[in-house]
């Protein structure tokens, strides 16, 4: 795969949560119980904090390449080797849409990823629903990246 597809992370979840960090924070004096001030003013700190790094930073994306696919975030690396997947498929958890990826396991490791460092995680992963695309989308590609893997290899 020459082009190697980024398929870069929504934006819309991280003014959601500044505003509702803003709101927990701003409510947070207002409260009578001094352990539910300090509750709000922690965790409206923490969200703020977490969504305003999504905000700027925008360094989630999920990128496919020759050897298989890496989930970037913003502090680690998942990453799946073609040799390991079986197969994706579109599914439910609870309300939400997910990519499945049956496989023995992923690689999983910090930034910046080096593949000797990194931990085997076994059993089968999922992709959330966090792309600015289509999870149609995405899953064509990826199947399409397996597919040609699986080509070059001679097993298709």
């Amino acid at each position: 795969m020459d082009d190697e597809p980024i398929f870069r992370r929504s934006a819309a979840g991280a003014p959601l949560g500044v505003v509702l960090a803003a709101a927990l924070l701003v409510a947070a004096p207002l409260l009578g119980d001094p352990f539910a001030r300090w509750m709000a003013a922690f965790l409206g700190a923490g969200l703020l904090g977490v969504s305003l790094a999504r905000l700027v930073a925008r360094r989630e994306f999920l990128r496919l390449h020759a050897d298989g696919v890496d989930f970037d975030t913003l502090f680690y690396v998942t990453r799946l080797r073609w040799a390991h997947v079986e197969t994706f498929r579109i599914d439910r958890l609870g309300e939400n849409k997910v990519i499945r990826v049956k496989c023995q396991g992923r690689f999983w490791g910090r930034k910046p990823f080096a593949l000797s460092e990194a931990t085997w995680v076994e059993g089968g992963y999922f992709i959330p629903n966090v792309f600015e695309a289509p999870l149609e989308e995405i899953i064509e590609r990826l199947e399409e990246g397996l597919a040609a893997w699986r080509t070059l290899q001679g097993d298709a």
